[in-house]
């Protein structure tokens, strides 16, 4: 199968993190990165106003701007795209603060490596996909508790290191999770759709108890998540991908509604009422 292709723009005026990022990025086995680079946020602008972006690493704190408002800038002018800020270590309070205004994710620079890079721009992309899809994505639980699963609100909690666990998963633990979740998706769309299976919220039901086991971040749950819709999109036909890809989706939200309702609770379970 083709090495997928993700065209990115780095936003860094220093040049010695830009050769950095270029080379950690280069070193990512199962993905292609295709690199711009920008160093001030008018030259930003310009180019994801003419090139087709995908995402973005911005270092708020450019010649031409500085903090918040590099963010809110880029954010106006280029709404499709997903943004991971590039801090320092005495940054974090201004990342966790871009997230609550538009950022999908942040990584703290002395800390990347290939994975943790990689892993973070595909967690962004997928967490502005779902923001950017329909709103009426809801958790159906107890109507006292709609509101904390709707998808806008689940995916505000992803950003809280307070709500999820924050141990990350080994290489094995993650295969393992996505095989099972694999499972659930195929039962679900065998029965034509996840929504009227039974049977598929108990096998998320048992996958979210075990990932909270393992005090499972809401990375490793996209993580999982991407590694299921690779491995299914190498073992299907078009045909059946537009199904597998919709009915996922919901699985996703439902798995992520579920994890998260375990972490909330005082005993650790799922409430059953």
């Amino acid at each position: 199968m083709p090495i997928k292709t993700i065209e990115i723009l780095l936003v860094e005026d220093s040049k010695s993190d830009v050769e950095l990022i270029r080379s950690i990025l280069g070193a990512c086995r199962d993905v292609l990165y295709s690199i711009q680079v920008a160093s001030r946020l008018q030259a930003a602008l310009e180019v994801v106003a003419t090139l087709r972006i995908k995402a973005v690493l911005l270092d708020l704190n450019l010649p031409d701007s500085r903090g918040l408002e590099t963010l809110l800038s880029l954010r106006a002018r280029a709404p499709e795209v997903a943004i991971v800020i590039l801090t320092g270590q005495d940054d974090q309070g201004l990342a966790v603060k871009a997230l609550e205004n538009g950022a999908q994710d942040y990584i703290v620079k002395d800390r990347m490596d290939s994975f943790s890079l990689s892993h973070s721009i595909r967690f962004g992309l997928l967490r502005h996909e779902l923001n950017s899809g329909p709103r009426e994505d809801i958790i159906r639980t107890k109507p006292a508790t709609r509101e904390t699963h709707s998808l806008p609100a689940l995916l505000k909690a992803t950003s809280d290191a307070a709500d999820f666990g924050d141990c990350t998963l080994t290489e094995m633990e993650s295969g393992m999770m996505a095989t099972r979740f694999g499972m659930a998706m195929a039962a679900a769309i065998r029965s034509k759709g996840s929504e009227k299976l039974p049977g598929n919220d108990d096998r998320l039901k048992s996958l979210a108890r075990d990932l909270a086991n393992k005090r499972a971040s809401s990375h490793d749950v996209f993580e999982i998540f991407d590694l299921m819709i690779n491995k299914h999109v190498e073992d299907t036909d078009q045909a059946n991908r537009r199904t597998f890809g919709r009915e996922s989706r919901g699985a996703l939200i439902k798995l992520l509604g579920l994890l998260l309702e375990i972490y909330r609770q005082p005993n650790g379970q799922i409430d059953q009422t």
